[in-house]
Formats: C-alpha cells, structure tokens, sequence
C-alpha cells in the first residue's frame, strides 16, 4: 500500500527543429482546389513534390527560384498529402496538407 509508479520524461525541441517547423507555409489546410506553399526561408523553392502517406509520387514540380507557388490540386483525391520543398541550399522542407 502506498506504492506508486512514477515516470519522468525530458523531452526537447531543438531551435533548428522550430525553424524548419516555421520555414514552410501551406495554406489552405485543410484545402481543396488549390493550395499555395511559400517558404519563409532566405533560401527559395526549387522542386516540389506531393506524396501520398505510402510515399507515392502523386506531383512534381520544378520551381525556378520562388519563394511562393499556387498548385492546382483540384485533381487529386481527399486525403492526407506530404508536400515536400527542396530550398536552393539543397535542405528539403516537409509538411503535412489535407485535401477535402
């Protein structure tokens, strides 16, 4: 009697982590005709792609150095997507979009 279970756990955000968090924008989310993905990055957008949760291609477009493009996603299925930037400084940025 009078004996518990305690547990203790640490867990910690790394600033980069946040950063790459905040870096990427998609709105809207969840969408349905188009969405717009911007980076709030200094570094641009040079490729994009959309995945589906099993990681198949279902997208892919080359940007030429935006910092913002509109994508027509009237085509696709309701479901949930993986938008996937790559930045000129080759770091690749990911987020999660619901289409309806």
């Amino acid at each position: 009697m009078g004996e518990g279970i305690s547990s203790e756990v640490n867990e910690s955000v790394s600033v980069a982590s946040l950063d790459q968090e905040n870096a990427l924008s998609i709105f809207p989310n969840p969408g349905t005709y188009q969405v717009t993905v911007a980076t709030n990055s200094t570094n641009l957008m040079d490729h994009l792609q959309i995945t589906d949760l099993s990681g198949r291609v279902i997208l892919e477009k080359n940007i030429q150095h935006e910092n913002s493009v509109r994508i027509d996603t009237e085509a696709l299925q309701t479901g949930i997507y993986m938008i996937n930037v790559q930045l000129d400084n080759n770091k690749v940025l990911t987020k999660k979009w619901i289409k309806l």
